[in-house]
């Protein structure tokens, strides 16, 4: 930076020598036509190796240079504020100043410009779908949106995205750590599930706080904030752009519900009836066995193992299994009244009511032999759609005696970008990924309000049903008159396989009853927190 003012310096005292006929011409924005001409919007289907990364820019460390642990350390700048002070833009600006390495500077209007010299930005990510990678065909508003801003922010950063999968997870995840800890280059981001990254990674110092290089008080970040970001303790480690949709549902097969008499639903929340009472007594009225061969072969309630049934019933009553106390530490909360209350019901039905399955409930619901499912989000509906159930409701969890009926509670994201500690540029890097992963950001050319998205959503998931408007209506009115609890460490490592084990499957197969297990294990979940924040 020393040497761009100077240069810029020396520009002066020579357009103060030069005679007014040839006097300096001035660049919009100190834009370099050379620099210009590079920034043209790409694609980014494919991927290259990191041996392909461009070495020839100034501020570039080449891979030979990586792999001897030289990859530049986090930058030590202030946070990126563009969000606050960005202007309108028609798509296409590709001015930045003058820089003579990867970096930011200033511009006339407050707002950071970064140049990243054409440089690569590697993003690894582990799950094919539709959510990886930016692309033109995602056909939707908000993809449409998120690809124009992922064309946009290759050229105001000057930079391209290469993404590539991981197929093998644990080889994957071990060759990144190894990576970190020798102060070798790995990726720019990876996108990962939390509970892989948090908080073993946090305590490795191989992510990086994102409060370091986002001003998330501007006004595009005050939502995004509260909705979607990754807190932990204290601090932001990743984006996550998906909307709340991904909240736990339960889905009613209309077929059977009407078939049995039983209420809608929505019609009984909207009444103010949707409780773990009602919810008991449909399925204990859906459960029978239809042919009279004395086997049970229509069942009321289920999900796909005994600990997403455990762990919905839990934030129906609005209790985490590790609670984040008011002095932000973190405590094992089954032993709270809350929590007792959920898991006996989840006995309860399972053993005393006997509408549940003790198997994975989602076969019996794809066959029509469930009248209501409970799945993690509501995108399950492709899970069943293709077997022939369509006449399908879905709702939001039944509620608890301690839930008020106009509360939610829901993991704190889920797979979302991460941000390794040794890359370059750490500054620019984030906010080129922000530049795409915050659609909403009404400063930019265009953008996709909340709403919005949620409504891309809810039709997404909504749209191959057989009354999809009605499920839309319900959810987008549920989404504005309820208020969202988060569940901040829903897979904390240390205690996830634990609790799964030594609770949920128990109360299952009734080995012993809730209070006991919960109580047997209370000592070691409790080392597992200390050790994993510590």
């Amino acid at each position: 930076m020393k040497y761009f003012y100077k240069k810029i310096s020396v520009i002066l005292i020579l357009c103060m020598t030069i005679s007014a006929f040839s006097g300096c011409k001035k660049k919009d924005n100190g834009v370099n036509d050379s620099d210009s001409s590079k920034k043209t919007a790409q694609s980014t289907g494919g991927s290259k190796s990191t041996s392909q990364k461009s070495s020839a820019s100034t501020g570039t460390v080449s891979q030979s240079a990586k792999n001897q642990g030289t990859g530049a350390s986090a930058s030590n700048g202030s946070a990126g504020n563009y969000a606050s002070n960005q202007e309108k833009k028609d798509g296409n600006d590709s001015t930045m100043p003058e820089n003579d390495g990867g970096g930011s500077d200033e511009s006339s209007t407050g707002e950071k410009n970064y140049d990243l010299k054409g440089r690569e930005i590697k993003v690894l990510y582990l799950y094919d779908d539709v959510f990886q990678v930016p692309s033109e065909n995602y056909g939707t508003r908000l993809g449409d949106v998120k690809y124009k801003l992922f064309l946009e922010a290759e050229q105001k950063f000057n930079c391209k995205f290469v993404f590539e999968q991981i197929k093998t997870e644990k080889t994957a995840m071990q060759e990144m750590e190894q990576a970190l800890l020798a102060g070798v280059y790995y990726a720019d981001a990876i996108r990962l599930y939390r509970y892989q990254a948090l908080p073993k990674y946090e305590k490795l110092g191989m992510i990086l706080p994102l409060n370091d290089y986002i001003d998330f008080s501007a006004p595009a970040y005050q939502k995004y904030e509260q909705i979607n970001g990754v807190l932990y303790p204290d601090k932001i480690y990743a984006f996550y752009n998906c909307a709340t949709l991904t909240f736990m549902s339960l889905f009613y097969n209309k077929n059977i519900t009407e078939r049995e008499g039983l209420p809608d639903i929505m019609e009984l929340d909207r009444q103010g009836n949707w409780n773990w009472d009602t919810f008991a007594d449909m399925a204990i009225r859906a459960t029978k066995d239809t042919d009279g061969d004395g086997v049970i072969d229509q069942w009321g309630a289920g999900a796909n193992n005994a600990t997403t049934l455990s762990t919905a019933i839990l934030y129906s009553n609005l209790a985490p299994i590790v609670g984040r106390q008011e002095n932000g530490e973190y405590k094992y909360n089954l032993m709270s009244s809350q929590a007792l209350k959920a898991l006996q019901f989840v006995s309860d039905l399972y053993h005393t009511y006997k509408v549940v399955p003790n198997k994975n409930a989602l076969s019996d619901f794809r066959q029509g032999k469930l009248a209501m499912y409970i799945a993690n989000n509501a995108s399950h509906t492709t899970t069943f759609v293709g077997n022939g159930i369509t006449n399908v409701g879905c709702v939001v969890l039944p509620y608890g005696p301690d839930n008020p009926g106009n509360m939610y509670m829901r993991e704190q994201g889920s797979h979302m970008y991460f941000y390794l500690s040794n890359i370059e540029d750490p500054e620019a890097v984030v906010n080129a990924m922000a530049w795409w992963n915050v659609p909403w950001d009404e400063s930019k050319s265009d953008y996709v309000t909340f709403e919005d998205m949620e409504l891309g959503n809810a039709e997404l998931y909504f749209g191959s049903l057989q009354d999809p408007q009605s499920n839309i209506d319900y959810f987008m009115s549920t989404l504005k008159s309820h208020k969202l609890v988060y569940d901040y460490v829903r897979y904390f490592d240390p205690t996830n396989d634990l609790v799964t084990k030594e609770v949920f499957n128990k109360i299952a197969a009734q080995v012993i009853s809730p209070v006991s297990n919960i109580k047997s294990i209370e000592t070691q979940v409790e080392d597992a927190i200390k050790t994993a924040i510590n």
